[in-house]
């Protein structure tokens, strides 16, 4: 008894989690990153002095249109975000902009200084100061939203309900998988190339492989 009244627990809180469960993550994400693209719009072009650090191909584009593409992103796909409209694709271009930012200030002086990653210590970098910790908070969330979506408290899920889509049970099989490795090591590979490369390509090989049996 005590087992089964578990369970049904478990079944009644997953049911309200789809409700409510990822509204808090879309609500904090996306407030902070239209905060922080408002500020942008408001403030001096702190990507200047390290342009040159940002990885290969964003820092071939000018600085000032690298500064208003991420302003407006930021402002744009934060307000995706929390309105829960094209969730998924807010959360991988945000996620993208994240693995630039740690590259760009972050990642190499988190090398050597992990404890700080731990302690949420801000390291200096020039002017610029970054927090590994909340970096990192804020990659695992982005990801979460990639992956699961929305919620159903979302317009997303109201879009899919009035278009009458239906809805399939979740299995994690080779394609699930495979997209899974792509759409995380495409962000990744701004970050540490080999790592993102290496991600992405096995989940590749795991979807051409689901391709060639069901031919």
């Amino acid at each position: 008894m005590l087992i089964e009244n578990t369970q049904a627990l478990r079944a009644r809180l997953g049911a309200v989690g789809t409700w409510i469960g990822l509204l808090g993550i879309r609500l904090l994400v996306g407030f902070d990153f239209v905060n922080a693209g408002s500020m942008k719009r408001l403030g001096w072009n702190w990507l200047e002095p390290i342009h040159a650090d940002l990885p290969w191909p964003v820092h071939l584009v000018p600085t000032g249109m690298t500064w208003d593409v991420v302003t407006w992103m930021e402002i744009l796909l934060g307000a995706a975000l929390l309105l829960g409209v094209g969730t998924r694709i807010a959360a991988f271009g945000l996620l993208a902009w994240a693995m630039v930012a740690i590259a760009a200030w972050e990642w190499p002086a988190m090398w050597g200084t992990a404890a700080q990653l731990g302690t949420g210590s801000t390291l200096e970098m020039g002017t610029i100061v970054g927090d590994p910790q909340r970096s990192a908070i804020y990659v695992a969330l982005l990801a979460t939203l990639m992956l699961l979506g929305p919620g159903r408290l979302s317009l997303d899920a109201l879009i899919a309900k009035t278009l009458r889509t239906g809805s399939t049970r979740p299995f994690a099989d080779s394609i699930a998988w495979g997209t899974a490795m792509v759409l995380l090591g495409l962000p990744l590979a701004l970050l540490s190339p080999w790592a993102g490369l290496t991600m992405a390509g096995v989940g590749a090989a795991l979807l051409g492989v689901r391709g060639v049996l069901l031919r």
